[in-house]
């Protein structure tokens, strides 16, 4: 992640990124607590804006876990699938909480690729 220049966004692992000196932008789970049960005068401005984030590519590369994630669906309508986070399946999960870890890099789409919105 270091070595991506630019912002990274890591939003379930926002030690990793700080880690990496790119700085926590915001935390996941925070967002979909908001999400699903904020009322729309506050969700609706906070969605406007995090789908404005990824179709102006403001982020050089997303890093999503494996598991579903709400912010899944946004993330791959404007980025691509560039990579593993980790070179090997043995490293990289927590030795506490949950079982998740950082899994795919996610990339901006370029205009041309059909799955761009």
């Amino acid at each position: 992640l270091r070595a991506i220049p630019g912002d990274v966004l890591v939003p379930s692992h926002g030690d990793i990124a700080m880690r990496a000196g790119k700085g926590v932008h915001f935390d996941a789970m925070s967002f979909e607590v908001i999400l699903l049960g904020a009322p729309e005068r506050v969700r609706a401005p906070l969605i406007s804006a995090w789908r404005d984030a990824l179709r102006r590519h403001r982020y050089a590369a997303i890093v999503l876990d494996q598991h579903g994630s709400p912010l899944r669906t946004d993330v791959e309508a404007w980025y691509r699938p560039a990579g593993s986070a980790f070179e090997s399946p043995d490293v990289g999960w927590p030795v506490a909480g949950a079982p998740l870890r950082p899994e795919t890099i996610m990339v901006p789409r370029e205009p041309g690729d059909p799955a761009a919105k």
